[in-house]
């Protein structure tokens, strides 16, 4: 993390000396507000559609704590709803079970605009499940049935 701050840091300095030493000083100023404009823009729009996202599921309620969703490809048990993220404990991730796997997922609300949402507990109160009995030649078939 540190490697990565510092790079940042390092490309941002790099890039004001070259404005700088090939500009004058009023065009490097507003190219440089320019820039710090673009970048603030491009980290608000994150933070905006995750906090609109965040009202429209305390208005619509598309889900709440404990319901069982699917939303892109990930599967769980919702535990946390924050203004930024919701969370959820992942199920049958590995393993033809639907049970919990032990490992929490973070997904940030914006999800909801772009996957489609499943929700398990909507409608029904039965988890459908199919199981499934091998029956080998030999055995007794009828009291299997």
């Amino acid at each position: 993390m540190v490697i990565n701050t510092s790079n940042y840091f390092f490309a941002f300095v790099f890039l004001v000396l070259f404005s700088i030493i090939w500009m004058s000083v009023a065009d490097s100023v507003i190219s440089f507000l320019l820039l710090i404009g673009a970048l603030a823009l491009f980290s608000i729009k994150g933070l905006f559609s995750n906090i609109i996202v965040w009202t429209m599921l305390l208005r619509k309620k598309y889900f709440k704590v404990y319901d069982r969703i699917e939303i892109d490809e990930n599967k769980g048990i919702v535990t946390k709803i924050t203004p930024l993220y919701f969370q959820m404990m992942e199920i049958s991730n590995w393993f033809d079970a639907d049970a919990p796997t032990g490992r929490v997922v973070r997904l940030p609300n914006r999800l909801l605009l772009d996957q489609p949402l499943f929700n398990y507990k909507g409608l029904l109160k039965i988890n459908w499940r199919e199981v499934e009995y091998t029956i080998r030649p030999d055995s007794d078939w009828e009291k299997a049935e």
